[in-house]
């Protein structure tokens, strides 16, 4: 069954071997893990998106939009002069290691959880998502500082197939470039290095920033006036996979672009306000481009 796959990617308890001392997170560039193992067995591939996911996909898809889109892409090739990316799940397969490490941490406290659960409750506001599950209040912010300590995605976790190549077109095409992402700014700004995204992503806005979470569009409205497009959404496009990725894009304003993966289905990206949902940020970007 799908959580028997899950599992087989790495027990839990393998985690904690990675957590520092103090609890500290790990660095890309700190340690010895080897890059797509957990517990000495392979780790990407197993929850995520298109041909490399094992969690509620049962076919192979072909990279192309849903139907909902079809027929509007001359209006996203004439409106789009900047582009804000989600990181997590977007640009960077990093889902397999978040599942993995909230399972542990819940299981810790005593309230176990599955894929199903998690991908239903899911909410890039980490605080919120604890919440749905009930947890005491008194108690979220030492989880999430556990959650921080084994969590390895920062280190081990690869781009998604074409995602590199795709920023570098949009940036050669003109378009200005940023990320919008829940994540910590101590966790991802070494990935952008690690895989050399920095120059190409020059706005950033992370979760540790003084905004409010998503959906809320202050974040995307603060990368956008870094860019120079203040007051000028309506010529920007959101991408992203997670419901409340698009419900921001809707907010600020913004083009949302969903891209496929297994924390949502197409129908729930367009009713959370997706224009169009693409298999990919490498298939999106070649039917804006051409």
């Amino acid at each position: 069954g799908v959580l028997g796959r899950v599992r087989r990617i790495g027990e839990l308890g393998d985690l904690e071997a990675h957590a520092s001392p103090g609890g500290r997170v790990d660095h890309a560039t700190n340690g010895g893990v080897a890059r797509g193992t957990l517990g000495g067995r392979s780790w990407i591939g197993g929850i995520g998106h298109g041909r490399e996911s094992s969690i509620g996909r049962g076919n192979v898809r072909q990279s192309h939009p849903s139907t909902a889109s079809v027929g509007r892409r001359p209006a996203t090739i004439v409106a789009v002069r900047a582009v804000l990316f989600d990181w997590d799940g977007t640009l960077v397969d990093t889902l397999p290691f978040m599942y993995a490490t909230t399972q542990l941490v819940m299981a810790e406290y005593g309230t176990p959880i599955t894929w199903d659960d998690y991908r239903r409750h899911f909410t890039p506001d980490w605080r919120l998502l604890y919440r749905r599950f009930r947890l005491p209040e008194d108690a979220i912010e030492s989880i999430g500082d556990r959650w921080w300590a084994l969590y390895r995605g920062h280190a081990e976790a690869v781009l998604l197939p074409g995602a590199a190549d795709a920023l570098c077109r949009l940036a050669d095409a003109g378009l200005s470039l940023g990320i919008v992402t829940a994540g910590r700014r101590d966790s991802v700004e070494p990935q952008l290095e690690r895989h050399g995204l920095g120059m190409l992503l020059p706005a950033r806005v992370y979760g540790d920033d003084p905004f409010e979470p998503k959906p809320g569009p202050a974040g995307l409205h603060h990368a956008l006036e870094a860019l120079g497009f203040a007051g000028l959404a309506k010529e920007a496009a959101y991408v992203g996979d997670a419901r409340d990725d698009m419900r921001m894009a809707g907010a600020a304003g913004a083009r949302g672009v969903g891209i496929r993966s297994d924390l949502a289905t197409d129908i729930e990206l367009r009713d959370a306000g997706a224009s169009e949902v693409w298999d990919s940020v490498a298939a999106w970007v070649g039917g804006l481009l051409g």
